[in-house]
């Protein structure tokens, strides 16, 4: 049994005539009566009584009919829905995310995105930056987040930069350094330093620590803190100072001040980049990676503005 069986049929049913039904279907009525009966033969029952006069339909014909066209209903929106799936405008989409990191940008793409594209449902996976670009190629994730400026990719992997900004000191409002209007990364470097760890890797005291080494420094106190809310917690209670880009969102924002540097070095902009799949199937993650960079532009115009 093939769906032109079905069709055949509905038209049949509902024309109650083989001539009307043809017509119809732009089938000449012999390749019509012919594919009705290979249906009936098929499934062992009459649906038709049909004679030089009129069509009607058996008592099996009537059920069928409405099973009939109930398949053909379900088949044409399945066929919608791939085709909308393929524009990327149904499926599902999951997406990594990177804390602190990506929380400036991350609900507002979330939101255009649910309003240009709402039949796709999204997934939001907290993975540490280490992890993201295995998950991805893992397919874990469909977009992933890297803050690695050069990163070493493979050839199937897009990437394209979404946020730039200059890493400040974090400083409680209590502390001596509070009242400057900029800071030195000697002076940071010279306060007990504190860096927040993730559940598997030390991203960031990476970061801080590599900030510091090209720039000839070192620092002996040095705390790692687990969870970005206890760093700010520990940062406004005096307990140490820390280094994080300008675009992160820090709470507690009446006892904790990020203060710009003085040094200017390009090693000081904390890059962040949006990593995709670029094959014919990341369509939903074009689309994504769209309204993200989109989003960002007019918060960028805004800011300006």
């Amino acid at each position: 049994m093939e769906l032109r069986h079905l069709r055949y049929f509905v038209a049949v049913a509902e024309e109650l005539s083989f001539r009307r039904a043809s017509e119809r279907l732009h089938v000449v009525q012999p390749a019509l009566s012919r594919q009705i009966k290979d249906l009936e033969f098929e499934l062992r029952v009459r649906l038709l009584d049909r004679d030089t006069v009129r069509v009607r339909l058996t008592d099996a014909g009537r059920i069928f009919l409405e099973e009939a066209r109930q398949i053909l209903a379900h088949t044409a929106s399945a066929a919608e829905m791939a085709r909308e799936a393929e524009k990327g405008l149904r499926g599902h989409l999951t997406v990594g995310n990177v804390g602190p990191i990506t929380a400036s940008f991350m609900s507002a793409s979330l939101k255009r995105f649910r309003t240009r594209f709402p039949e796709v449902d999204v997934t939001l996976i907290e993975i540490e930056p280490a992890d993201q670009i295995p998950s991805l190629e893992a397919n874990v994730i469909q977009i992933a987040f890297t803050i690695e400026k050069n990163p070493v990719l493979s050839a199937y992997l897009r990437r394209t930069p979404v946020a730039r900004s200059p890493m400040c000191a974090v400083i409680g409002i209590g502390h001596r350094l509070a009242a400057r209007r900029r800071v030195s990364l000697v002076e940071v470097a010279s306060e007990r330093l504190l860096c927040y760890a993730g559940q598997r890797s030390q991203t960031h005291a990476d970061l801080v620590h590599g900030i510091l080494e090209a720039h000839g420094l070192g620092t002996s106190q040095c705390k790692t803190v687990e969870g970005f809310e206890s760093l700010l917690a520990m940062i406004a209670g005096g307990q140490g100072v820390s280094l994080m880009p300008q675009h992160v969102p820090i709470s507690g924002g009446d006892s904790i001040k990020l203060i710009p540097l003085r040094e200017v070095d390009e090693d000081l902009v904390f890059e962040v980049s949006v990593v995709w799949r670029d094959q014919e199937s990341s369509t939903l993650a074009r689309n994504f990676v769209s309204i993200l960079v989109e989003s960002l532009n007019r918060r960028r115009h805004s800011n300006r503005t």
